[in-house]
């Protein structure tokens, strides 16, 4: 594992988690995995669409992220897992049932309103489920959107701002936003409008990737960030 640098305090990114967890729940459950396992639900039933979202037990075991931490193996990931889910739902944080459509597989909700009344539902018939347009969720590195980016490295944004970084991220990768936004700060030109030349030349010329520490001159030259300041597009860029 790398070292953890430290928590981001976004809103935007922030997990809601009931206070009942702290108050009833986190002072009685003295097993690890049920502990990373209802904290998973937290964050994963906030990623999951739907009125009513709810899981099996294999969309949790196809997230590989979350699994290492269970075991050594695969075998006793999925193990320790079950037997998780198990001690969370004894423990009432959540509540399972069947539905005919999937067999007899158990299907989980949180216990919260909406999980109750989604329980309700799937029980009485109301509610059907549909897992073959179901995907799971997986534990991924959260990456700040291009709003943040801005207001952390170039400033507060205006409505003209706003505009025109919705446009950059309809149009471009979020990869090729934050390495343009780095490329802005690595030579020190705090402007949109060089992260928008950045972002131009790569889609018109290809996004070379530099990791041929064996390139010639010529190649350096090609690949000279000032050509961004000193090209075409000069007359745009306060430096």
């Amino acid at each position: 594992m790398d070292s953890f640098k430290g928590f981001n305090l976004n809103k935007d990114l922030a997990i809601p988690i009931p206070p009942e967890f702290f108050s009833s729940l986190l002072p009685h459950i003295t097993d690890l995995f049920e502990l990373k396992t209802v904290l998973y639900l937290f964050w994963y039933f906030e990623q999951t669409e739907g009125e009513y979202p709810y899981f099996i037990s294999s969309q949790l075991e196809q997230d590989p992220s979350f699994l290492s931490g269970f075991g050594s193996s695969r075998q006793e990931q999925i193990k320790n897992l079950r037997h998780s889910i198990h001690l969370a739902e004894e423990d009432n944080i959540i509540l399972r049932t069947t539905d005919h459509n999937l067999g007899d597989t158990p299907v989980y909700f949180l216990n919260t309103p909406r999980g109750r009344q989604g329980l309700e539902l799937l029980q009485n018939g109301s509610l059907k489920l549909q897992l073959e347009n179901d995907f799971p969720v997986k534990l991924t590195k959260a990456t700040p959107n291009i709003f943040k980016l801005y207001e952390e490295n170039f400033g507060l944004i205006t409505p003209f701002i706003a505009e025109t970084l919705t446009e950059l991220e309809e149009n471009y990768p979020q990869e090729w936003i934050e390495e343009a936004f780095k490329e802005a700060i690595k030579n020190n030109v705090r402007k949109l409008r060089y992260v928008e030349v950045i972002l131009k030349n790569w889609q018109e010329e290809g996004k070379h990737e530099r990791t041929d520490r064996r390139r010639g001159k010529k190649d350096k030259k090609e690949y000279d960030p000032d050509r961004y300041i000193d090209g075409d597009f000069s007359d745009f860029i306060d430096h």
